[in-house]
């Protein structure tokens, strides 16, 4: 399940998805730079909506991260 995205100034879109949780790889290639790696879904569908801060800071750059639309409705509850 993709997580999070982020649409790079460029027009380069990265995605935050199961490839990474589910990874056994010790390196992170994608959008969270390790936050979610290795953690499995369940833990990244708990991060996932409070992960937007610290994926600006590493990624340099304000633009919008968004979050799967199904995890914002399991916040609001």
């Amino acid at each position: 399940m993709r997580v999070l995205g982020l649409t790079m100034p460029d027009g380069k879109k990265q995605f935050c998805d199961a490839r990474c949780h589910k990874s056994t790889n010790r390196t992170c290639h994608c959008l969270c730079g390790g936050l979610l790696h290795g953690k499995g879904d369940s833990y990244a569908k708990l991060i996932a909506p409070y992960a937007q801060t610290y994926i600006h800071r590493i990624q340099g750059t304000r633009a919008v991260v968004w979050l799967n639309p199904t995890l914002v409705r399991l916040r609001e509850g």
